[in-house]
């Protein structure tokens, strides 16, 4: 954009990457928002009718918008424009496994895999369809494929660690996500070694987790809601549940971050009145 300010793609580009900072909890929403907003207006001016801008406009309603499920109709505009977008393909899936739309999302998912079957990253979006239908051990083939076309693939790497937390292989899960922290230290991945530390019956771990983020917060750290839900999902307290997954909708989490990471782990909670009221409010099924 220094180079060429009018460049419409490039400012979609940088839109996508303020999404991706908010679906990781790197910067909060009000210090992002309204950057996200000004570089897809810009798209849009320059290049309203451009297929990839649409899908970017579908993303940014995704994680930014006030009305999120906007997203889902113009990512799928975004693939009648180019149905040959395993990208498109790749997020529609996602959107719709958060919209409870879960056999739609394996239709998708398995159309971008079909359309790059090469694609560390459409691969290790599909799984999330797979896993939502409970196929775990099938997630992992394609999660171990996007491994081999790129070893140390972190995406890969924190989604294989939550199949192995449901197929009840938590201590290979700890050692995946101790892996990843090593390397990258944010408080989602934390959060998710956290949770495997839970499920690993690790408990002092777990909670020193907790801890880490108490202590970087005061430090004046910005530690994402989500990630203390992460670590309380790992545990069988309920009331520690219900507490952070409110905070993490008074958060404004995006639904994404929840339903890739934790759907399904969320769904057995919900014979719980009150986790059952909030997922219904939160993701409206």
């Amino acid at each position: 954009l220094e180079l060429d300010p009018d460049y419409a793609l490039a400012w979609a580009g940088l839109a996508d990457c303020y999404a991706i900072f908010r679906f990781y909890g790197i910067a909060r929403r009000e210090e992002i928002a309204p950057k996200a907003a000004e570089a897809i207006r810009r798209a849009a001016e320059l290049d309203g009718q451009n297929w990839e801008i649409t899908l970017s406009r579908g993303i940014h309603a995704c994680y930014f918008g006030e009305e999120w499920r906007e997203a889902q109709p113009l990512v799928r505009t975004a693939l009648e424009m180019n149905p040959n977008s395993s990208l498109g393909h790749a997020y529609h899936s996602l959107i719709l496994d958060a919209l409870g739309r879960f056999d739609e999302a394996l239709v998708e998912a398995a159309a971008a895999r079909r359309l790059d079957p090469l694609s560390p990253f459409v691969l290790t979006v599909s799984t999330g369809a797979i896993m939502m239908a409970g196929r775990f051990e099938e997630s992992l083939i394609d999660l171990r494929r996007a491994l081999q076309l790129q070893p140390g693939y972190i995406f890969a790497m924190w989604v294989q660690g939550i199949v192995l937390c449901e197929l009840h292989r938590a201590a290979e899960a700890v050692g995946l996500f101790e892996r990843i922290v090593a390397v990258a230290e944010q408080p989602f991945y934390l959060g998710l070694l956290g949770m495997a530390y839970g499920f690993a019956s690790r408990i002092e771990d777990a909670r020193n987790v907790l801890s880490t983020f108490d202590e970087r917060e005061r430090n004046g750290e910005y530690i994402p809601a989500f990630a203390r839900f992460f670590v309380t999902l790992g545990s069988p307290d309920l009331a520690a549940i219900r507490g952070t997954f409110a905070r993490a909708i008074e958060d404004r989490t995006p639904r994404l971050t929840i339903a890739v990471a934790l759907t399904h782990r969320i769904q057995s909670l919900r014979a719980d009145p009150e986790i059952d009221r909030m997922h219904r409010d939160y993701f409206g099924w």
